[in-house]
């Protein structure tokens, strides 16, 4: 008789499969709840999978200390549930159908993004890896929640995630993911130092999240403060800044408005508002960079400057979008590596005299191993027909050469012309070449 009842027992589970394949047979067995000998109770509605405590540990480390180890788990008949409240369960099956039967098929952003936080606390390599692949893998448009998350765990992958943020800001800003993300996210995007768009898009991006998210107890400028620090304002002309002005809100206070308006006319002279950024560099840059060079004089003659400053005007046709970021100078190079250096260099232009455009400086010793660009901490926009004037002083004695134009210099990149009419000499001394990029302007 007793032999009668193991045989029935055997012949009510000969349905669990045999197919040899282990893999899918393992995952029968969880799918069915077959000789199960662990039990979860899974998010809010409390949901219940029956697991193997075997198959947990040998893909977990954690779930290994838990279901074996000292841990109250570790104690539980099989149908003492494990509390599993802050999971949900379609999260807690995926990973269970890829530990136990290799189930490789994500679908779904938001269901990778949890996989992917389950998958860091129990320490599930494998599936950390599907996970993180699949989110790397979104669409720019659904790029801002996989940003916070492998910012929060400090992904590798996180650099190219930036990289999509820098090129497709444009569809980013526009999609549901910009509307729902929390305000301290927007400010690190706003922080970026390569967006490619422009500042005016950003602040009006910014300005369109704060009245989505305003309610009456909250003031646009209220919700949009910690990331309207970063809007570049600087980055905009005193024409475009007063248009802007004139045809919408710009939710700063009067006095705000002031300082801007003078810091846009004078410069530094007129700090920007307390707490907003002070940066005057172009985000819209394109990656790649453009020389000027100019050729050395033929007598490869070397100059002795001392106590001296030396202007090169350059005018500039048919330029749209065109940005000078620094000048290479010989006296940096590494021919003249190891003397003592006190040197300063200003852009300013004909269209405005109130300020320099760009200023930077160099003092100390020279250690330069190539010739290096002397950069300046401020980009200068060059406009149409406007003279440019580049003036390098010297505090004291270095060495450099002459470099010529020639008889009728021109430099272009496409549409960009340089032109040098007011030469007398048809040389100069020190400049190198001049560093350039072009903006990337959005699509209309």
């Amino acid at each position: 008789m007793g032999d009668q009842v193991v045989m029935d027992r055997i012949a009510d589970t000969t349905d669990w499969q045999r197919t040899g394949d282990i893999v899918q047979d393992q995952l029968y067995l969880y799918t069915h709840g077959y000789f199960y000998d662990c039990s979860f109770a899974v998010g809010i509605e409390k949901k219940i999978f029956k697991c193997h405590k075997v198959v947990l540990a040998r893909a977990s480390n954690i779930f290994a200390v838990m279901l074996t180890g000292h841990f109250n788990e570790a104690s539980k008949n099989k149908d003492d549930t494990i509390n599993f409240s802050d999971t949900l369960p379609e999260t807690f099956d995926f990973a269970m159908r890829h530990i136990y039967g290799n189930v490789n098929q994500l679908e779904d952003l938001q269901l990778a993004i949890k996989v992917y936080r389950f998958a860091h606390v129990w320490q599930l390599e494998k599936l950390l890896k599907l996970a993180a692949d699949f989110m790397a893998k979104c669409e720019p448009r659904e790029v801002i929640p996989v940003y916070e998350c492998f910012k929060m765990y400090r992904d590798d992958r996180l650099d190219s995630v930036l990289s999509v943020i820098s090129k497709e800001i444009e569809v980013i800003c526009s999609s549901p993911a910009w509307y729902s993300a929390p305000i301290e996210t927007i400010a690190e995007i706003l922080q970026m130092d390569h967006l490619m768009t422009t500042e005016e898009n950003l602040f009006d991006a910014l300005v369109l999240w704060g009245t989505t998210q305003a309610i009456e107890e909250q003031s646009v400028r209220e919700l949009i403060d910690k990331a309207l620090r970063f809007i570049r304002f600087r980055n905009f002309d005193f024409y475009q800044f007063s248009s802007m002005n004139l045809h919408g809100d710009l939710f700063l206070t009067d006095k705000e408005k002031v300082q801007i308006f003078m810091n846009l006319a004078m410069g530094n002279k007129c700090p920007m508002p307390f707490g907003f950024t002070d940066k005057l560099k172009f985000r819209n840059l394109h990656p790649k960079k453009f020389t000027a060079k100019f050729n050395e004089h033929g007598d490869d003659s070397v100059i002795q400057l001392e106590q001296i400053s030396k202007t090169d005007v350059y005018f500039v046709t048919e330029s749209e979008g065109f940005v000078l970021t620094g000048v290479r100078l010989f006296s940096m190079n590494r021919d003249n590596s190891a003397q003592e250096l006190d040197i300063s260099c200003q852009v300013t232009s004909s269209a405005t005299s109130l300020k320099p455009l760009a200023f930077v400086e160099f003092k100390g010793l020279n250690e330069s191993k190539y010739e290096d660009f002397l950069l300046f901490p401020e980009h200068v926009l060059l406009k149409e027909n406007v003279l440019y004037t580049i003036t390098v002083s010297y505090a004291k004695p270095c060495r450099t050469r002459k470099f010529e134009y020639g008889s009728s210099l021109k430099w272009h990149h496409g549409d960009l012309v340089w032109s040098f009419p007011y030469s007398d000499n048809n040389y100069h001394y020190d400049i190198c070449s001049l560093s350039l990029r072009y903006l990337v302007m959005p699509e209309n």
